[in-house]
This record gives structure tokens, sequence and C-alpha cells, in this order.
């Protein structure tokens, strides 16, 4: 447990090692400890009953929680989220990684539907989902993530979030977007610079100049002629 307890990750730390040392101790997150859930099937269970009380405000974050279910699984390397490395900013969301974690844990039991749960984790997953760039990719998921949790299966809710063709297309165009942006800005800044509007302005003044002239000397052709044929 030596390499354990200094590990910052969820469901590891000085709570991963409470657990492996006591096997029968129940999970002690303050979400559930009040059911006294003694086994992985008793937890899932227990955030199943608790779920309509506590979504969508509150977060299933929780050291312990995540402790006892990797203790319970027996994982000894970090959980992590490698599918959404387009969007940075959940790669290391610790409500992600824990969801990841439940979901292996309901994994584990054949035909177990969380629909409490997975409704939960839905609308925990949904304010994720803001993340992702392009609108109608967004409103697409958020429709994908209503089904998903009427399964009864966190993995459903998960993959919804986790859909590489999805997130790259988005990345994708997100970086198509970012480059023609950045190169109509440039292009805005040169025009709005001195030495473009003076050369602009000297280019306008030669063609003004330039027209006047044409005028003036039609003007005097004109009226060249006029006498000329008057005369």
């Amino acid at each position: 447990l030596r390499q354990y307890i200094t590990m910052p990750a969820m469901g590891f730390g000085v709570e991963r090692c409470l657990y492996d040392l006591n096997p029968t101790l129940s999970c002690q997150s303050q979400l559930v400890k009040h059911l006294n859930p003694l086994t992985l099937k008793d937890l899932l269970h227990a955030l199943d009953f608790i779920a309509q009380d506590a979504a969508p405000d509150s977060s299933f974050v929780d050291r312990h929680l995540a402790a006892f279910c990797m203790s319970k699984l027996d994982i000894s390397k970090e959980v992590r989220i490698n599918d959404l490395a387009a969007l940075p900013a959940l790669t290391k969301n610790k409500e992600l990684i824990t969801l990841r974690i439940l979901v292996r844990a309901q994994q584990r039991f054949d035909k177990l539907q969380l629909v409490g749960l997975a409704s939960w984790a839905a609308m925990r997953v949904e304010r994720m989902i803001d993340e992702i760039h392009n609108r109608t990719l967004r409103k697409k998921l958020k429709l994908k993530l209503k089904s998903a949790a009427q399964t009864g299966y966190l993995s459903e809710v998960l993959g919804v979030l986790i859909n590489r063709d999805a997130i790259n297309k988005d990345f994708e165009g997100f970086g198509k977007a970012a480059i023609l942006f950045a190169r109509n800005r440039r292009s805005i800044e040169q025009q709005r610079s001195s030495k473009y509007i003076d050369k602009s302005a000297q280019e306008i003044g030669g063609r003004i100049g330039a027209l006047i002239a044409y005028i003036i000397l039609t003007g005097s052709s004109y009226l060249a002629i006029a006498d000329y044929l008057r005369w």
C-alpha cells in the first residue's frame, strides 16, 4: 500500500489504504454512509436510491466512493479518459473519472439496470457537453443523453460524451474556425494600420485626381471643338 498512499488520483490515497486494510468496512462516503453499503452491489443500489434527491445539483465526486470501488475491483492503476484528448478540460475531470469507475463497477453485474443513477449521471454529463464548441453537435448529444439514461446503464451515458468521431469532428471544425478567425483578424488589423490607411488614401487620391483630370480634359476638348465648329 506504500505506493497507493502517495497517489493523488481518484481511487487512491489514504482512503484506498483504509478499504484495502479493512475489507468488511462499509463505504464511508457522506453520500451513502447512512445506508451502510458493504459490497460493490450495495453501493450501486445505494447511489441509485439517493439519485432522485441528489440530482442534478449534487456531484458524485467523492474520494471514499472512488476508493471503495477501486478496492473492491482490485484496480491498481490510475483510471484515465484518454478518449477525450481533444477536450483537455475534460481529460482530468474528476466527475468523469468517478463515472468511469462506476461504469466498471456496474459491469461486474450482468443486467444490473440503475435508471436512477444513470439519470443522475446524465444530468451531470450534460453540463460537460457545453465544452463542445459546435452548437448542433451539443444539441444532438444532449438528446442522446436522455435515451442513454433510460437504459439504466452508466456505460451508455458515458459513451455519449466519449464519442471519438464526434469529438474529433468538433475539434477539427473548431481548429478550422480558429484559423479562419486569425486570418480575418490579421486582415482587419492590417486594414486599420496607419500605413495601410495612408497607402489606401494615396491610391484613392490618385484615382480621384486622374478622374478629375479626365473630366477637365474632356470639358476642354468639348469647348475647343465647339469653338472650332462655330468658326
